[in-house]
């Protein structure tokens, strides 16, 4: 019920660098059926009591990344609209999901009102895990895991969910928050024709510390920020600062597949749009396949299994 299988699948780079390679795990089939009594049990709870943060957009029903995306443009349309710029810092986590401290994520259930028995349960259910790395056919003797949620699991998103879910309180009304699992977006209205971030610079410290307090490792080197504007003029602006490293200010960046500019024009969205179209209606063509329409395992791979394919990435990337 408790082991894994890790899988190491490669990314991108260079193939002698372990950090290079995502992990996939395998988990029992029997441990799906049992999360999923637990799942059930958790999302009645805490949508029954209304507990889950609006700004949260990962992994809930009826949310998706378009709901995402919609907010964080309304929120700077909104800036705008009173005569604010908007300060988007994109966050980016390392590891996070492997960083959720079993004993914090028990006593903020507790905190939800999952105490007695099931916060038992949820506590045996989160120790003592076992994962053993399998390559090239050979398997590790396997090791004990005392940190993160179980990955490739049914239940482990929700519980990051719930592991987050007071992060947004840590931000002023002023301000506003985007959360999608662990990624995490903040816009801040700034005045014009202030170059002095001293309150932004406050808020970031704060939500660092709650990163540091709950375990998680924001990585400075990769968090974005953009300031939105409608001005075409060029002003300097104040540095922010995550501990002693300075943020950068970019002009673009990704947010949940979406490349937006400082002026949201979305020349450079469109740009990457057939970029990525273009790999995607190839990608059908990596299916194995010999003549005749037959693939390698002597299964047939018919005209209409290559067009839903086509079109399901496709589509997607449109």
């Amino acid at each position: 019920m408790k082991l894994s299988k890790i899988t190491p699948l490669f990314k991108t780079g260079s193939e002698s660098d372990s950090s290079n390679f995502r992990p996939v795990s395998v988990l029992p089939a029997l441990s799906k059926v049992f999360e999923k009594i637990m799942l059930d049990q958790l999302t009645l709870h805490f949508n029954k009591n209304k507990l889950l943060h609006n700004k949260q957009y990962g992994f809930t029903k009826g949310h998706s990344t378009i709901d995402a995306g919609v907010k964080l443009i309304s929120d700077i349309f909104n800036a705008w609209e009173e005569s604010y710029d908007g300060v988007g810092v994109f966050c980016d986590l390392s590891k996070a999901f492997d960083c959720v401290h079993p004993d914090i994520l028990v006593g903020k259930l507790q905190h939800y009102g999952i105490d007695g028995k099931p916060s038992s349960l949820m506590n045996s259910y989160l120790k003592g895990r076992i994962q053993r790395v399998h390559v090239n056919g050979v398997t590790s003797p396997g090791s004990q895991v005392s940190m993160g949620v179980p990955q490739g699991s049914i239940l482990g998103s929700f519980l990051f969910l719930i592991y987050v879910n007071d992060l947004p309180f840590f931000v002023n009304e002023v301000h506003e928050m985007v959360l999608f699992a662990d990624d995490t977006s903040l816009l801040f209205k700034v005045n014009r024709n202030n170059v002095l971030l001293d309150d932004l610079n406050n808020y970031i410290s704060r939500i660092v510390n709650w990163f540091n307090v709950n375990n998680l490792l924001l990585n400075e080197n990769k968090t974005k920020c953009i300031r939105f504007t409608t001005t075409s003029v060029k002003r300097d602006i104040g540095n922010l600062k995550i501990k002693d490293s300075e943020l950068n200010f970019v002009d673009k960046t990704v947010f949940l597949g979406i490349t937006i500019d400082s002026k949201l024009q979305w020349g450079a969205h469109i740009w990457c749009v057939p970029l990525s179209a273009h790999d995607d209606q190839n990608a059908p063509l990596a299916i194995p396949h010999t003549d005749r329409g037959r693939c390698g395992h002597g299964e047939n791979v018919t005209h209409d299994v290559m067009t839903n394919a086509h079109a399901t990435l496709l589509d997607g990337s449109l």
